[in-house]
């Protein structure tokens, strides 16, 4: 027979396990809002979330892109001289417009988001966007690691 004691501890771990389910399947995803200037010079407010790793891969996956295509450092400032260039601008876009937080159906997509933030706003938001998902280093660190720039 089951002791009084034995029965509460079991009840309060379904209540932690029950509770822990449903942060699983609804998601706790960590938020972060991001000022951006638009095209048309406005000021806005992008309220992103962190992503999983399979919605990364997923984005490659959708871009063309292999997890090697990613980390290759590209030897070449002209992003179209890439042959995989276009497909990682692709990919940044459908990062950031992934991450947006939103009401349900309101979701922009990647050409939409295109159209409204300049480039060096899409990739400032996609590095904070990988780095609050504990992809990507903060700059300082990267920095720190590769040292000085040669001369």
């Amino acid at each position: 027979m089951v002791s009084e004691e034995r029965k509460q501890e079991i009840l309060e771990n379904r209540r932690k396990f029950q509770r822990l389910n449903r942060e699983i399947v609804e998601g706790k995803r960590k938020k972060e809002s991001i000022p951006v200037t638009g095209r048309d010079g406005s000021k806005y407010e992008l309220e992103v979330h962190a992503l999983s790793e399979l919605a990364i891969a997923r984005a490659a996956q959708k871009t063309g892109l292999s997890l090697a295509d990613l980390i290759k450092r590209p030897t070449s400032t002209d992003v179209t001289a890439d042959e995989k260039g276009l497909a990682k601008l692709h990919f940044l876009d459908e990062i950031v417009a992934e991450s947006l937080v939103g009401a349900e159906n309101e979701q922009l997509s990647a050409d939409e988001l295109a159209e409204i933030l300049p480039g060096m706003e899409r990739a400032r938001v996609f590095r904070r966007v990988l780095e609050i998902s504990g992809l990507g280093a903060p700059a300082a660190d990267v920095e720190k690691f590769h040292g000085e720039p040669p001369k």
